[in-house]
């Protein structure tokens, strides 16, 4: 009887103790399993070593979810083509979780994503080490070719910064390694004996006649140019030409005598255009009488050619007649 009654508290400690722990991982972490989630998977077509499984994806720098599988795509897609054409590249497909809204604008609104240039890369935390998966949006590389359809939405990928330095390295080692270090040196050789000969084939004695030459010239040239200079008649005309760029300085200046006189011709414009403006019907009387005076001059004019008695007679004189 005793030994049931213990038996019967030890297992009912049991079942208390498994609740209380399912209890408590509910808590912690079980809300994750009624959340919204969605896969996504992209390509790399290079070494994601660091990157595993669980590590953390990010949206723009915001944890949305978690790495869930990584396999290469001849085991996933290519199984059924030859080996020598399979493409190889590394899958990677990440679980986004969250608010329902945000994973539904996700799923729908994908393709508008990747045509604003979503794209996924891999990048390093810290200096820890550890690899997680980024998704912004940046330019964007031309993409990965294949020719499957993918079991789930596929974001496109660029490659990493830390793959970019690693190739343009080997680019370069490899560059070193096709240069003919053996040729370069002997033409380097070769370009120093050529030196040398040519150095050993100049005339010393000569060159250096020649430079005391130049020097003495070059001397002499400056002797004059400076005695053109200390010349008084000289000195006399820079003196004058500063006077006269000075004098039309200051008649440039505000207060200066052109200045002024361009001051009083605009005044004398104003005047001339407010007493236009004011006596603009009498102006045009008097345009009018200048027209008709010029018009009986001409008339006169006319008249005094042609007949010129009409300008002492009334009328026109008879003509005599001469037997």
């Amino acid at each position: 009887m005793d030994d049931s009654k213990g038996s019967y508290k030890l297992g009912l400690f049991v079942v208390s103790a498994l609740i209380s722990l399912f209890i408590v991982l509910f808590i912690l972490g079980g809300r994750s399993l009624f959340e919204p989630k969605t896969i996504i998977e992209t390509y790399f077509d290079e070494s994601v070593s660091g990157l595993d499984v669980g590590a953390q994806v990010r949206f723009r720098g915001i944890t949305a979810g978690k790495v869930v599988e990584i396999e290469l795509s001849d085991a996933l897609y290519e199984s059924d083509v030859p080996r020598e054409k399979r493409k190889s590249y590394v899958v990677v497909r990440s679980e986004i979780n969250g608010e329902k809204q945000t994973v539904e604008e996700l799923n729908q609104n994908i393709k508008i994503y990747i045509d604003r240039g979503l794209r996924a890369t891999t990048h390093i935390a810290g200096i820890t080490g550890q690899q997680y998966l980024s998704f912004d949006y940046t330019t964007a590389d031309e993409g990965l070719s294949f020719d499957w359809d993918p079991e789930y939405p596929y974001i496109p990928s660029n490659r990493s910064s830390t793959g970019k330095i690693i190739s343009g390295i080997q680019n370069l080692v490899a560059n070193l390694d096709e240069v003919d270090i053996n040729t370069l040196v002997s033409n380097v050789n070769a370009l120093l004996e050529t030196l040398n000969k040519s150095i050993g084939s100049v005339d010393i004695e000569k060159l250096n006649a020649e430079l005391l030459t130049l020097l003495f010239n070059t001397n002499h040239m400056v002797k004059s140019v400076d005695g053109v200079v200390s010349d008084p008649d000289v000195k006399d005309i820079i003196s004058s030409v500063a006077e006269i760029s000075k004098s039309l300085n200051t008649s440039l200046s505000e207060n200066g005598d052109i200045s002024k006189l361009i001051k009083d011709l605009d005044r004398v414009a104003v005047r001339l255009d407010v007493i236009m403006a004011d006596n603009q019907p009498e102006i045009n009387y008097i345009m009018k009488d200048l027209r008709v005076t010029a018009d009986n001059l001409k008339s006169f004019s006319d008249t005094l050619k042609n007949q010129p008695s009409s300008i002492i007679f009334t009328t026109e004189p008879e003509k005599l007649k001469i037997d």
